[in-house]
C-alpha cells in the first residue's frame, strides 16, 4: 500500500511538472528555403555515377535530363 502512494504522488509530481514547466518550440525567421519551382545551379548539383548498384545510396532509379 505504501508502495502504491509513492508510485501515485511520484506520477502526480511528474505530471505536475510536465504542465509547470512547458517547452516551446523557439520560431524564429526562414533561414533558406527553395520551391522547387525550377533548379538553381547556385545552390543544386547534380550528381551522377555509372549506376552499379544503385551508386552511392542503393536507389534504383537513374534520373536524367528528357
Amino acid at each position: 500500500m505504501k508502495t502504491t502512494r509513492i508510485q501515485f504522488f511520484g506520477l502526480c509530481l511528474l505530471l505536475l511538472g510536465a504542465v509547470a514547466f512547458p517547452s516551446w518550440a523557439q520560431v524564429g525567421p526562414v533561414l533558406w528555403q527553395e520551391d522547387f519551382t525550377r533548379i538553381d545551379a547556385n545552390v543544386w548539383t547534380f550528381e551522377t555515377g555509372n549506376g552499379d548498384w544503385g551508386w552511392g545510396n542503393g536507389e534504383l532509379e537513374y534520373y536524367q535530363t528528357d
